[in-house]
């Protein structure tokens, strides 16, 4: 929904980020995102555009979260994930290191991601398993 808005009207966005964030100065981050309180992007990180970053959300070294993705309340993204386009991150979901996430993807709440996740998949769980796949419905 965010991406057909943002393309129809064709003006410019920026940056909306609370001052309570912890950004490193060598993380990048894309134009109309938006990273709320408590959020930690560390080096080398980053975000595309049109994003949320939510309350308390941590994205670590070395991650690589595509446009319109958005990362609810504490998520925790260890270092060297990928979030691919469109992608929606539960709150408190956890996804482990070097895994990647493919585009338009849902992971509910309190799910912990420890394998590569396909396009479209929605997962749920500790440790997280595919239930549905939303392309195929």
């Amino acid at each position: 929904m965010r991406k057909k808005i943002v393309q129809r009207l064709r003006v410019g966005f920026h940056l909306a980020i609370h001052p309570k964030t912890i950004i490193s100065s060598f993380s990048s981050i894309g134009e109309g995102t938006i990273v709320a309180a408590g959020a930690i992007i560390n080096t080398d990180a980053i975000i595309g555009e049109h994003c949320i970053i939510n309350t308390a959300a941590v994205v670590e070294h070395d991650c690589v979260i595509e446009d319109y993705v958005h990362l609810s309340p504490n998520v925790a993204l260890a270092g060297d994930v990928k979030v691919g386009e469109g992608t929606h991150v539960g709150i408190g979901a956890t996804v482990i290191q070097g895994i990647k996430i493919g585009k338009w993807v849902t992971i509910g709440a309190g799910a912990v991601i420890i394998k590569d996740v396909p396009d479209y998949a929605v997962i749920v769980g500790n440790p997280g398993r595919i239930i549905k796949n939303k392309k195929s419905n």
